[in-house]
C-alpha cells in the first residue's frame, strides 16, 4: 500500500513508500528499479534535500548519506541481474567463469547464487570470504568463479553474507563473462513433435 511518493533530484530517483515496509525506488536516470526493505512508513518527505521517513511505529527516521547501517544494524546489500543470453532463444552457450569487479569498502564475506535456464532455484550457491577476494589497492577489488556448465542462459545473485565494520562493504562496478558460444540447437531443450 503506498502512502508516500517523493522525488530525490541528487540521486535521479523516485522512492514510493508502503504500510508493508518496501520502499520501490525507480532510478529514472538508468531506466532501473530497486527496493529498500524494513522501512514500514505512513508517510514521508524531503527535508533539506533528505529524505525523511515517518515510520509506522511513530519514529522518524532521516537519511544521512554518511552511515550505511539502519538503527545500528547491518543493511544487506543486494542485487540480481537479468538472465543473460549471447546466443538466439534455442541455441547454448558454455559459461567458463565469471568475473567481478569492484570497490572494497570494510570487511565482509559475499555470497553468490547462480541460476540457468530460466529456472528460479539457484543451481549453484558459493561464499567467498575476505581472504579469497584480491584487493590490488585500499579500495579495488575483484573475485571470480569458475563454471564450465553448458546453458541457454544464466542469471547472477551477489549480496554481502556477514559484514565487521562501517556497514558499508561494497560496490560492485563490473561483472566480466568467459563464454563459448556453440550455433547448434540447446540439447537439452524439451523434445516437441511436428505436425
Amino acid at each position: 500500500t503506498i502512502v508516500s511518493a517523493v522525488l530525490m533530484r541528487d540521486t535521479n530517483e523516485v522512492r514510493f513508500t508502503t504500510t508493508e515496509g518496501t520502499v520501490l525506488v525507480y532510478n529514472f536516470y538508468y531506466d532501473q528499479w530497486c527496493t529498500f526493505t524494513g522501512k514500514a512508513s505512513v508517510d514521508s518527505v524531503v527535508w533539506n534535500g533528505k529524505h525523511a521517513i515517518a515510520g509506522t511505529d511513530d519514529v522518524v527516521r532521516y537519511e544521512d548519506s554518511t552511515v550505511w547501517k539502519d538503527d545500528d544494524s547491518f543493511v544487506t546489500h543486494k542485487f540480481t541481474t537479468g538472465w543473460i543470453k549471447l546466443t538466439s532463444v534455442s541455441n547454448f552457450q558454455r559459461l567458463y567463469r565469471a568475473q567481478f569487479t569492484g570497490k572494497y569498502y570494510s570487511d565482509h564475506d559475499i555470497t553468490l547464487k547462480v541460476y540457468y535456464d530460466y529456472n528460479d532455484t539457484a543451481t549453484t550457491t558459493k561464499t567467498f570470504d575476505i581472504d579469497t577476494i584480491t584487493q590490488t589497492d585500499s579500495e579495488l577489488y575483484q573475485w571470480e568463479w569458475h563454471s564450465g556448465r553448458k546453458c541457454q542462459a544464466v542469471k547472477f545473485e551477489v549480496y554481502d553474507s556477514s559484514h565487521v565494520g562501517t556497514g558499508r562493504s561494497f560496490e560492485l562496478t563490473n561483472l566480466s563473462l568467459e563464454i563459448g558460444l556453440k550455433k547448434n540447437q540447446y540439447k537439452n531443450f524439451p523434445s516437441h513433435k511436428q505436425y
